[in-house]
């Protein structure tokens, strides 16, 4: 999302959760609600980035920012085998796919609608499947 408030890209994994049927969250919603957080957090504390991490009920935000966009992965809290640094990567790489794209198909400039790539969604949903498949053999 931007740091306005913007969802510019937006990956639904509502389909692939095992369980209950859950209502999958309406992302600019949300992501109104996280700038509205990251923008207190700044003015209170003074700090671009205060927020890296947000335990809610029975998820986990984890928040990477770069320029001026806020990368916000969802997690429940099932999985003890990924840690915070797993996470950042995670986060950290989908960045870099996101910048790439925004250089090669928006000349590097500000996005300012939904981007719907199927090939970047691909790459990001790669990145989450490889880090899963590790934290599989971690002990």
């Amino acid at each position: 999302m931007k740091e306005t408030g913007s969802c510019v890209l937006y990956i639904d994994f509502c389909v692939i959760q095992s369980g209950k049927e859950i209502a999958c969250k309406d992302p600019q919603l949300t992501s109104g609600f996280f700038a509205a957080i990251f923008t207190f957090a700044k003015v209170t504390t003074g700090v671009e980035d205060a927020i890296k991490y947000l335990p809610l009920s029975n998820l986990n935000y984890y928040f990477f920012m770069q320029d001026n966009y806020i990368f916000i992965l969802e997690t429940d809290k099932v999985d003890t085998k990924f840690e915070y640094e797993d996470f950042n990567s995670i986060l950290q790489e989908i960045a870099e796919f996101f910048f790439n794209f925004v250089k090669a198909e928006h000349d590097g400039g500000d996005v300012m609608v939904m981007i719907d790539d199927e090939p970047l969604i691909d790459n990001m949903r790669g990145v989450i499947s490889k880090y899963i498949r590790r934290s599989i053999f971690k002990k």
